[in-house]
């Protein structure tokens, strides 16, 4: 039910992830703390990530590879994040 994009934007150091709530069948039934990873294929250090336009701060961890592990604690119909690397 749920769909993820991501797009990079290197001149502003920051990826903006989207989900949508797009589920085949009515009604649409909200997710609630959904744990997500995000792999660094950039090889980047990833020190931010806020849920966007409300610019709320979301606590993430990250592994030895630098990905970062973080979760979602509702999602209605879309929710967009920005990840900020260096």
């Amino acid at each position: 039910d749920i769909w993820i994009t991501a797009y990079d934007y290197p001149d502003k150091n920051e990826i903006i992830i989207n989900l949508l709530n797009f589920p085949e069948k009515v009604p649409l039934i909200p997710h609630h703390n959904i744990e997500m990873k995000f792999r660094n294929a950039k090889n980047v250090e990833f020190n931010s990530l806020e849920i966007i336009p409300a610019g709320k701060p979301l606590d993430f961890e990250t592994d030895n590879a630098g990905n970062a592990t973080f979760r979602i604690p509702l999602l209605k119909d879309l929710v967009r994040l920005r990840l900020k690397y260096a």
